[in-house]
């Protein structure tokens, strides 16, 4: 049997209710239970007073428990904005991390800001009431901000501890949105993957996938990427070329409400060769594939001049462009989609979006950095999830 420590007369002098006391509530809530439950919710703020504490029935046909089934109340409201008249600059969070350096203390008023802010971020990317909001986080501040500016506007949100596994998190979250890694920071920690793309396809046990990078005006999708162009030249291959047109093909009919995605396939040499005078690619590998996939139903066309191709995409005559290297597809979209561009995986078999930049650690801490490629992600991971 384990001991059993008596509590020292300190804490007893000190704590916030003693041995007697927590008997004493006790016997109440026993005795007259409505009535201890109704004294109990009269210590927060209502902003539509309850009439009746409970409903119970254990009926086989009717089986519910109702508290305050009337009443009305916001939380965020009863844990900040109440305590702002006589406690503004009294701590609200004191949080220390896992190093013990780390630590901080947020006030009331400070919290009140910080989950106003956090709350009209929700609301300009379309949360609302209602919504479900899944708030994947370690145990920082930054999750308590999150689930109160959630409560704030009346989402409903689960909050999953940032170290679970993907096997745990299966059936609980609708789509990933993911913000930048630096790349080399991935290697010097010995991580076998250049970005996320190749890693996620690995954690989800190999799936074929394809980048694509997508604004309102344009879309993009990669045969190659995160290589060196001399290599991404050798990579190149009919079958490549074949399997990015098609799981860009299926993507865009599940997850884009397209039926019969217009996708034009770029060439990788000046004018698409121009008759082999620039280059054999087209002749040899891109116009196979595109006649292969046309002959299973898809709407390919190619290979076209890539410094033409991506103003036609532009003006709505595609869907979506294939480009054969990183920064052949990426120049034109960045250029029209720098502010607010999306980084998507596809092929794999949750939905996943992100950034379409870097770290941009020359501007880390000063303020200068635009959320719009993050919103426009989570934008995206929600409209996909919709039409799933």
């Amino acid at each position: 049997m384990s001991d059993i420590y008596a509590v020292n007369d300190y804490f007893k002098q000190h704590g916030l209710i003693s041995e007697d006391q927590y008997f004493d509530l006790y016997k109440q809530s026993v005795e007259d239970n409505e009535k201890f439950w109704a004294e109990q919710a009269a210590i927060v703020d209502w902003s539509k007073p309850f009439t009746k504490v409970k409903d119970v029935s254990y009926a086989k046909d009717d089986l519910h428990i109702r508290w305050y089934e009337d009443g009305e109340l916001n939380v965020c409201y009863n844990c900040v904005d109440r305590h702002l008249d006589d406690k503004a600059d009294q701590p609200a969070i004191i949080w220390e991390g896992d190093d013990p350096d780390r630590d901080l203390t947020i006030t009331y008023k400070d919290l009140h800001g910080r989950v106003s802010r956090f709350a009209n971020v929700l609301k300009s990317i379309g949360v609302k009431k209602g919504d479900r909001v899944t708030i994947y986080m370690p145990m920082i501040p930054e999750a308590a901000v999150a689930m109160l500016a959630c409560a704030r506007i009346g989402a409903i949100h689960s909050v999953v501890f940032g170290g679970f596994s993907p096997d745990a998190l299966a059936g609980r979250i609708d789509a990933v949105v993911t913000c930048p890694i630096a790349k080399e920071g991935l290697r010097i920690a010995g991580v076998p993957f250049p970005g996320h793309t190749e890693f996620l396809a690995d954690l989800c046990g190999g799936a074929d996938v394809a980048m694509m990078l997508a604004g309102d005006r344009l879309r993009v999708a990669l045969v190659t990427i995160h290589v060196a162009l001399r290599e991404a030249l050798e990579l190149l291959s009919a079958p490549l070329i074949e399997r990015t047109v098609r799981i860009t093909d299926a993507f865009f009919r599940r997850y884009m409400g397209t039926d019969a995605p217009r996708i034009a396939v770029a060439g990788v040499n000046p004018h698409a060769g121009e008759g082999g005078m620039f280059g054999d690619e087209e002749e040899r590998m891109i116009a196979p594939a595109v006649a292969a996939c046309r002959r299973e139903g898809m709407d390919a066309s190619g290979p076209w001049p890539p410094d033409t191709v991506f103003h036609r995409a532009y003006k709505g005559e595609f869907d979506v462009v294939v480009a054969m290297t990183h920064d052949h597809g990426l120049i034109p979209l960045k250029l029209v989609h720098f502010e607010d561009g999306v980084n998507v995986t596809m092929g794999l078999p949750v939905i996943r979006t992100s950034v379409d930049h870097g770290t941009a650690y020359d501007i880390a801490g000063k303020g200068a950095a635009s959320p719009g490629s993050l919103l426009a992600a989570i934008r995206m991971a929600a409209g996909m999830a919709a039409r799933r």
